[in-house]
């Protein structure tokens, strides 16, 4: 009975409140349904509250609930719009704090230990491969750079000024590898037989070509400064002496780039004294190697009064060179700035 008197009024508290009014239509039945419940805990829990004849004070207590239930729940429910869906619970890595740290804390990683090569001890053996690769090496990278230096892919190619190279290669046009031993042989036979008025258009052919290929090669030269053709030269002088240190090189020999600009080195007293005694023509008709070993024994019988008179000659002679040499090349010789340096070091000593 008890059960059935408080289900009656909760019935008359639901319609007082009239939830169709004041509740959302996404909210009707949940809001019902929670008021039912709490009718039934109230009316379990009759005994507690003291009721009069007319039950004023339960009808009182359970409208004073369902109204904060229903504000509460209207209230929590009114922020979402119809339709809308309520937004999802954040998952995974927990929120960052001010101080751009993790609430929980990581581990931190241990590093790795760096992998220590072990270094392999070579044989004496394999260390003299090794030296001997590293020259040969050094010798190729050596070459390389004298090859550039000497201007050799640089300079012009110049065809051969003379007539027989200018008969041959007018008769192997057209002609094959295979072919061009036989074909010499009759080209030969052919350019003996020439007439004269023939032989003489290509001697002049030829010396026009030679007119030509210099003035070509002097405008390539002159393309350059004389300091660049002097280091293009020495190079060209140090080339075959790396080529034989280097097996597997052929030998190349590059002759000297003709520049008329390049300074002429000075004359020492001694040659001056042999130009003299060749020019007498005493030594007529002797090697090269006697004339030179005769001469070298009249200088050593030369008394210090006559040498005075080469010696002016080479000192002129190197001041010439030392003036030449500056304006030409805008810099100093190499003896005079070995010259600077020495007597440098000895003033330090001196010091």
């Amino acid at each position: 009975m008890q059960l059935i008197f408080a289900a009656r009024r909760g019935r008359r508290v639901l319609h007082q409140v009239d939830l169709q009014q004041k509740a959302t239509l996404s909210t009707r039945a949940p809001i019902a349904v929670s008021h039912v419940r709490r009718v039934f805990r109230l009316a379990d829990n009759r005994a507690a509250v003291p009721l009069t004849r007319n039950g004023t004070n339960t009808l009182k207590q359970l409208g004073a609930v369902s109204q904060r239930n229903q504000y509460a729940t209207s209230t929590t429910t009114s922020s979402v719009a119809p339709g809308d869906t309520p937004a999802p619970k954040r998952r995974g890595r927990p929120p960052k704090s001010d101080g751009g740290e993790t609430l929980k804390q990581r581990k931190p990683k241990k590093k790795k230990a760096k992998k220590v090569k072990k270094v392999r001890k070579l044989s004496e053996g394999a260390l003299e491969k090794r030296r001997e690769q590293r020259q040969a090496q050094k010798v190729k990278d050596t070459i390389k750079e004298l090859i550039a230096e000497a201007l050799k892919k640089e300079e012009p190619k110049l065809r051969s000024p003379i007539a027989w190279n200018l008969f041959v290669s007018e008769k192997l046009k057209g002609v094959t590898e295979l072919n061009k031993g036989s074909a010499l042989r009759d080209i030969a036979v052919q350019y003996r037989q020439l007439p004269d008025y023939q032989r003489e258009a290509l001697n002049q052919e030829a010396a026009k070509l030679g007119e030509e290929n210099e003035k070509k090669l002097k405008e390539w030269i002159h393309s350059y400064t004389p300091l660049r053709i002097k280091q293009a030269n020495a190079a060209r002088k140090l080339l075959p002496k790396y080529m034989t240190k280097h097996e597997k090189s052929p030998i190349i020999k590059l002759s000297q780039i003709p520049d008329d600009r390049q300074v002429k080195r000075p004359v020492s007293a001694f040659l001056w004294f042999f130009k003299e005694r060749v020019a007498t023509g005493e030594y007529r008709g002797l090697p090269v190697r006697d004339i030179a070993e005769r001469v070298k024994a009249d200088w050593a019988n030369t008394t210090d009064s006559e040498k005075q008179v080469y010696l002016a000659k080479a000192e002129d002679d190197r001041k010439r060179y030392i003036t030449e040499y500056r304006e030409t090349y805008g810099e100093e010789p190499l003896f005079i700035k070995e010259g600077n340096s020495k007597q440098k070091a000895e003033g330090q000593v001196d010091l």
